[in-house]
């Protein structure tokens, strides 16, 4: 895991979606060199086993996974990658950057993880 922040409803990482986010990053693996070296996916998924319902985002690479908790319908992903990224080591801290224009609203959590994180 390279970026893991809390989610501020439970007080606690958000165990689902790291659950979700592992599930899509072992398929991005298993599927090793059949996917073109540009491959991305990103989407958006309900969380149901939390009693908050949140909307998820989500977006993977061959290099990377994100996932973005208690998001708005339609948030722009590659502004929530970006902003991942930009602020990677104070959000790891637990500091609050400022959110970008390009979104209206923080995510809640957000979890990254690089490729081969899962390997035993």
């Amino acid at each position: 895991m390279v970026l893991c922040t809390i989610c501020p409803h439970k007080g606690t990482a958000c165990q689902e979606g790291f659950a979700l986010m592992a599930r899509l990053q072992k398929s991005i693996e298993a599927a090793g060199s059949s996917l073109a070296p540009d491959f991305e996916i990103s989407g958006y998924a309900e969380l149901t086993g939390c009693d908050r319902g949140c909307l998820l985002a989500y977006h993977g690479t061959k290099d990377e996974t994100y996932l973005f908790g208690d998001i708005e319908k339609d948030a722009d992903i590659p502004a929530l990658v970006d902003y991942a990224q930009t602020h990677q080591g104070p959000l790891n801290r637990g500091d609050v950057p400022p959110v970008p224009a390009r979104l209206t609203q923080r995510p809640a959590s957000i979890m990254a993880m690089g490729h081969g994180a899962l390997a035993v």
